[in-house]
């Protein structure tokens, strides 16, 4: 879910704007619904549009009154004729062209006339090297019959045990599991358990749409920056209630926590070391998962609740924030401070309460702190493990020359691994530099693209 990047527009002049020139048509079967949108205490109105071409779009109350108006009209009244109607509407004193203005620089970029259907620019994809797996229509068959599953007397008891049972790990069977000396072949097979136990993950996501009756998108494999990663398209559920939404986003978690179930009780009954070093998989995913610095699901989780569309965005704004407020202070504390508030008031609105402003505030800066830190040990984690490559490589021809497949695998694994961190790091950095410094600057919230993978 990103911000769409607005295209240079050619206007009119007003010279030779024509007034009474017809406003003009929207893109057919277009589809606008209230949105569960806004922090505590924002007391603005956002409205959810879906595009035929099926990408959906955050609204504004002004650009929503616009869709309104041209969906009403259509083409049958010019631009000053529906410029006397907006005054009306807007209680301002509002002219034909400042309107054509309006309509050609909110509406036109995002594809919302006829004549230009198509985005100026799509929103940047957060993840790379995308492979569809599972299309819309198989998705929703595989969780037909799981939604059940959801069911509160159901639900409330396995969390509650999976809970207590991470909770009795964390705290008993990890120390022991530290001392163990796992086989290849073991690491193996409890890659495949984990990588089971992920792919049910994602059928979680699905099941929770399927669920509350929101549309289903594909589950896929990506590249998230550095992290082999499944995906679930969920953007359907931006049209769901925060507390919806929420649910959606814990949904993979929940099915997991099942698995976390089953390998457990097998480990009672078995104590097969195998079973063991599944459940550390599990749970060192969910907690992976439940990192709100990193776009998975504990992120989207914070992100619905508050009712924002993406934190990074509120993050880039407070950032730009700061930057210009240095700027613009030139290095006077007082002026400073005048400026960041100023520039703040833009991010984060004025009737927010207090304690949401200073933990948005704390989330921001703890976030960058979390990619300075990243991004170091990310460079010293690479660089220690492609000097171990020759070593690995040399291992590796040697099991299959033995034909111990197995350790073989496993071997792979630690080799396949740093290459995926590596081509992602390489991404991530083409797109940054793709994007420039645009990703600094400020952005208007009219109208927000927005995408859920998760």
């Amino acid at each position: 879910m990103q911000k769409t990047q607005t295209a240079e527009l050619k206007l009119i002049p007003l010279q030779a704007f024509d007034r009474h020139q017809s406003v003009p048509d929207l893109v057919p079967n277009l589809q606008v619904l209230p949105a569960d949108f806004g922090l505590a205490g924002d007391k603005r109105h956002f409205f959810l549009a879906i595009h035929p071409k099926g990408y959906r779009l955050r609204l504004s109350q002004q650009a929503y009154d616009l869709v309104a108006l041209l969906q009403e009209t259509s083409a049958t009244i010019s631009y000053e004729q529906a410029a006397q109607r907006l005054s009306e509407s807007w209680h301002i004193s509002l002219d034909a062209y400042t309107l054509y203005r309006k309509v050609m620089t909110i509406l036109a970029p995002v594809g919302l006339l006829a004549d230009n259907p198509t985005p100026a620019s799509r929103p940047r994809d957060m993840l790379a090297f995308k492979i569809p797996l599972l299309p819309p229509s198989l998705v929703t068959s595989l969780v037909h019959f799981l939604t059940w599953l959801y069911h509160p007397l159901i639900a409330i008891p396995i969390c509650c045990l999976a809970s207590l049972i991470t909770l009795i790990f964390l705290f008993k069977g990890m120390p022991n599991i530290t001392t163990m000396n796992a086989t290849p072949q073991t690491l193996f097979w409890t890659y495949i358990l984990c990588l089971c136990s992920i792919l049910w993950h994602e059928l979680g996501h699905a099941t929770a749409c399927r669920r509350f009756h929101a549309p289903l998108g594909p589950i896929g494999f990506c590249l998230y920056i550095i992290f082999p990663a499944f995906y679930t398209d969920v953007s359907g559920i931006w049209q769901l209630s925060r507390k919806q939404r929420a649910i959606v986003d814990l949904g993979g978690i929940y099915f997991q926590s099942m698995v976390l179930l089953l390998f457990y009780g097998l480990y009672l009954l078995t104590a097969s070391q195998l079973y063991l070093f599944a459940v550390a998989s599990i749970v060192g995913s969910i907690l992976f998962s439940l990192n709100p610095f990193l776009r998975f699901d504990g992120y989207w989780m914070v992100t619905d609740l508050l009712g924002l569309i993406a934190l990074d965005q509120l993050q880039q704004a407070i950032n730009s924030a700061c930057i210009h407020s240095l700027r613009q202070g030139k290095g006077r504390m007082r002026q400073t401070l005048q400026a960041l508030r100023m520039h703040m008031e833009q991010a984060i609105p004025e009737t927010t309460p207090t304690w949401l402003k200073l933990s948005l505030l704390i989330y921001v800066l703890v976030t960058n702190i979390f990619w300075l830190w990243f991004f170091i040990k990310l460079f010293y984690w690479l660089s220690g493990l492609f000097q171990t490559y020759p070593g690995q490589v040399a291992m590796l021809l040697f099991q299959v020359q033995h034909q111990s497949w197995m350790a073989a695998g496993y071997t792979l694994g630690k080799i396949l691994i740093p290459c995926f961190a590596l081509f992602g790091l390489i991404s991530l950095i083409l797109r940054l530099t793709k994007n420039g410094s645009r990703s600094f600057l400020p952005q208007k919230p009219s109208n927000t693209s927005i995408h859920k993978e998760i």
